[in-house]
C-alpha cells in the first residue's frame, strides 16, 4: 500500500458565535475569523519498490511453520497539485503494526523523519514543495515474520517469485 500524501492549504473563515454575559445568558452574536487548513490529496506520480523475500519453513515436532525475512526499498514520486508552494506531508503506515523493522530509513525530499516512537501509528514528515513541483519519499527496512499459523506438513512451496514488467 503507497503512502497518503496531501498538500496543506490554509484559509481563513468567519463563523458567527453567541457572546455570553456573565451571567451565561445570551447577550448578542459576534462574528469570529479562524484559521482552517484544508488537506487536499497529492498526486502520486511515480512508485518504485524493490523487494527481496526470504522463505525459511522450519518443523517444530510434527508441525511446519513457514518464517519469512523481507527486505524493502522503495521510491514514491508526489506531485504539488497547486499553483503555488504548500506544504507537502506523507504518512507511511507499515504492513502489520506489531511487527518489528531494523534499519528503517524513511525521507522526504533529504528531510528525514523526527524520533519515531511509536511505528503502529505510521511516520509522518513533512516539507514544502514548489508549484507544480514534485517531492521524492524515499524509504526502506528490513523485517521478519511468522506466517499465520503451522501446517500439517511441507506440502508444495514456491521458493522464488518474480513479477516484472
Amino acid at each position: 500500500m503507497a503512502p497518503r500524501a496531501w498538500v496543506e492549504r490554509q484559509r481563513t473563515t468567519q463563523e458567527v458565535v453567541e457572546q455570553k454575559n456573565p451571567a451565561g445568558r445570551t447577550a448578542g452574536v459576534g462574528r469570529v475569523e479562524r484559521q482552517v487548513v484544508d488537506e487536499v490529496d497529492a498526486p502520486l506520480v511515480a512508485t518504485r519498490a524493490d523487494v527481496a523475500l526470504d522463505l525459511d519453513q522450519r518443523q517444530r515436532g510434527l508441525l511446519w511453520y513457514d518464517t519469512y525475512g523481507v527486505a524493502f526499498r522503495a521510491t514514491y514520486t508526489f506531485r504539488n497539485p497547486d499553483e503555488e508552494a504548500r506544504p507537502l506531508v506523507v504518512c507511511f503506515t507499515f504492513p502489520s503494526a506489531n511487527g518489528l523493522y531494523d534499519d528503517f530509513e524513511l525521507a522526504l525530499d533529504g528531510t528525514t523523519a523526527a524520533g519515531v516512537a511509536d511505528l503502529s501509528k505510521g511516520v509522518t514528515v513533512r516539507t514544502t514543495v514548489a508549484a507544480g513541483r514534485e517531492a521524492v519519499l524515499k524509504v526502506a527496512y528490513r523485517s521478519r515474520g511468522l506466517a499465520r499459523g503451522p501446517t500439517s506438513s511441507a506440502g508444495a512451496t514456491c521458493r522464488r517469485y518474480a513479477i516484472s514488467c
